[in-house]
């Protein structure tokens, strides 16, 4: 569990001290109670749209696939800004609690990269 004493990293990736505007807001966003049930919402929707487009072909529609296309893209940016917005946050990966050190982080950090 992240709480604001959880955060260790003096300064994110060497540029972003704990008093820097952006990495404030970054740590309200990830700190804010709702925000894992969000990325677990967009995680749920990304499957379905899985599901969606693996019957794709049965379907058979220009417009299915155009509209699967642009979520496709929609919830890679989504997903890339968490990633993003998260190590910022947290530090990416030096001190304790950072983003890489969880075991779920790593994944999902794998999972953007890829």
């Amino acid at each position: 569990m992240i709480n604001s004493t959880t955060i260790k990293c003096a300064r994110s990736f060497f540029l972003f001290n704990k008093s820097n505007i952006l990495r404030k807001f970054f740590t309200k966003i990830v700190l804010h109670k709702n925000f894992d049930r969000y990325i677990i919402y967009i995680i749920v929707i990304s499957s379905l749209i899985l599901i969606l487009d693996t019957y794709n072909s049965e379907i058979d529609s220009p417009l299915f696939t155009l509209i699967i296309h642009i979520m496709n893209y929609i919830i890679t940016i989504i997903f890339i800004l968490e990633a993003m917005i998260k190590s910022i946050s947290l530090g990416f990966c030096l001190d304790e609690h950072s983003y890489l050190r969880d075991g779920w982080s790593v994944l999902d950090f794998l999972i953007v990269i890829s």
